[in-house]
């Protein structure tokens, strides 16, 4: 599961566009300005690398490609397959409807990752896939390899993926967030960077980067202050996953059922419910 709530708003980011495989050309230089759709490094024999970013060259990377810094919106996933990929953002409909769905496209979906779902999306040629959860298995249809090896790194995909997949949530059956559905919509149309796999190097997670326009301010910073009326994720625990609003601090430390005493509040979820849950388990979501 992811320990980090996976969205990450007007963020200043730093992504590495470099050619998967051999060496080529640089088509940019240190400084200079770029678009998503802008090719910035071309090699023999396969597609060129799109800047995926609107933002500034910071670094080249001699034949390889570029760093480039901008800022944009960030959704974390916890597990994705396949390479980099940039493309307009559209949602697949759950019934897999393609008729209208432009091709080179990362698709959205917004329920669990189905064989139907990944076979549509395929048909509709779209080159990645932004998806809540899937089971184990579809993974492993994708890509002929045990899901776990695949994920933990020890074993390479015996069959290239055929296009990328980020799962935010992770394994089983979890539909997509809503407050991560309206954000991605409101990016429908415009061009985004998928990046499913771990960097190893950099320790960067998989994530799905939606870029923003050049004049949008990064966040400076962000007051993660527990308070009354805060909107909090639940970190671990029964209700790992949950959202909802903090409906009053409990100043005296509370006995939680594990026996540990600690600071505590009081959280109406999502369905209602009110409960009381740990500081430590609690991230204010912003």
């Amino acid at each position: 599961m992811a320990s980090n709530w996976p969205l990450r708003q007007a963020d200043t980011v730093e992504c590495e566009r470099v050619l998967p495989v051999g060496r080529g050309i640089v088509r940019v230089a240190v400084d200079d300005p770029v678009e998503p759709e802008q090719v910035v490094a071309q090699g023999p024999n396969q597609p060129p690398v799109l800047a995926g970013l609107r933002g500034r060259v910071k670094r080249v990377i001699p034949e390889r490609g570029v760093v480039i810094a901008g800022t944009a919106t960030v959704v974390v996933g916890v597990a994705g397959v396949g390479q980099p990929v940039v493309g307009p953002l559209v949602f697949l409909p759950p019934s897999g409807a393609i008729n209208q769905m432009p091709s080179g496209a990362v698709a959205v979906i917004t329920g669990e990752l189905t064989r139907e779902l990944l076979s549509a999306a395929r048909a509709a040629r779209a080159v990645g896939i932004c998806a809540p959860s899937a089971q184990p298995e579809v993974i492993e249809l994708l890509t002929g390899t045990e899901c776990t090896a695949l994920i933990d790194g020890s074993m390479p995909p015996t069959n290239p993926p055929p296009l990328s997949v980020l799962l935010v949530h992770g394994f089983g059956r979890r539909p997509l967030r809503t407050e991560l559905a309206q954000v991605l919509g409101s990016h429908t149309g415009q061009p985004a960077l998928l990046q499913p796999a771990m960097h190893q190097t950099h320790g960067q997670p998989p994530q799905l980067v939606l870029p923003l326009p050049w004049q949008s301010a990064p966040r400076i910073s962000f007051d993660d202050t527990i308070i009354p009326g805060a909107l909090v994720w639940v970190l671990g625990g029964d209700f790992h996953g949950a959202a909802g609003r903090v409906a009053r601090l409990l100043h005296a430390g509370q006995v939680l059922p594990s026996g540990i005493r600690a600071r505590a509040a009081r959280v109406r979820l999502e369905n209602g419910t009110e409960v009381t849950l740990p500081l430590a388990n609690l991230q204010r979501v912003g």
